[in-house]
């Protein structure tokens, strides 16, 4: 049962931060004083890779599924599932504020609308990475940006982190053009 209260705990944390994510997205997409949008696109671009940063997550739950009774396996599973949900359902909300923005700007440039959202997914990946191999929180870069900075050339130059970033950039990729009519039908 400790396990689980462990869970919330750590989940609930990131889920608050995905939800800052969102948060700034639509705030940014609503602003229309020029300085407060800037703004809000930083704070946007800061938190909204905790979104799908929650996927990663997945990768504790084969160690703590082997530590539990059968019982508890369901709830972790279920935990999980949650988890998985928010990640897709949050990372969909906190981009989509930013493609109604692109095609605000670019009406009829469809083909650049998609190249500015694919590179961003990529960018996305890469903030991904530094949170979960380098361990770089999304407020270092207000508190701590001389470390943000190191951090990042530092995963420049590892070609495993590299790797990681191309993967899971073509992953997100897939996933926010293949699934984002069916989760904005959600209506959350």
């Amino acid at each position: 049962m400790d396990i689980l209260k462990e869970n919330i705990s750590w989940m609930l944390v990131n889920v608050i931060l995905a939800a800052l994510g969102v948060i700034f997205g639509w705030m940014f997409l609503n602003e229309k004083r020029s300085i407060f949008k800037i703004a809000l696109f930083l704070l946007w671009f800061a938190f909204v890779p905790n979104t799908i940063y929650l996927v990663t997550d997945i990768q504790y739950l084969g160690k703590q599924l082997f530590s539990v009774q059968p019982l508890i396996q369901i709830i972790l599973i279920l935990q999980y599932t949650v988890l998985m949900f928010l990640a897709i359902t949050t990372y969909v909300y906190a981009l989509y504020p930013f493609e109604k923005f692109l095609h605000s700007k670019f009406k009829k440039n469809s083909v650049l609308i998609n190249y500015v959202l694919i590179i961003t997914n990529f960018l996305i990946a890469f903030g991904v990475a530094l949170g979960k191999i380098q361990r770089t929180q999304s407020w270092y870069v207000f508190t701590e940006p001389q470390r943000v900075l190191y951090d990042g050339f530092q995963a420049y130059d590892s070609s495993t982190q590299m790797m990681f970033v191309i993967i899971f950039g073509i992953l997100i990729n897939i996933l926010y053009f293949g699934i984002r009519s069916t989760v904005l039908k959600l209506k959350l």
